[in-house]
């Protein structure tokens, strides 16, 4: 990840999207590289395979306000069910 901080690192968090839902990871303080290991569960019918979009948004904590770091939009028939990120 960029370093966005005077400090030369970034304090990510990242915020995933799925149907009206939002799931939050805690932020990590001074990483570029962080590694969160959290598990979000969302329900997919078999309907929605090809309709759904997955929306991951990276963010950077900061004191006054949190900075967008990236987005990557997945589409879930590229997921492989029961497969873990």
């Amino acid at each position: 990840l960029p370093p966005l901080d005077p400090s030369g690192f970034s304090d990510p968090y990242v915020v995933v999207k799925f149907k009206g839902q939002s799931f939050k990871t805690r932020h990590v303080t001074r990483c570029l590289d962080p590694d969160w290991m959290e598990l979000f569960e969302f329900e997919v019918m078999s309907t929605e395979v090809n309709a759904e979009t997955l929306l991951v948004e990276c963010y950077d904590k900061g004191t006054m306000y949190d900075r967008i770091m990236g987005v990557v939009p997945i589409s879930v028939s590229d997921i492989q069910f029961g497969q873990t990120w």
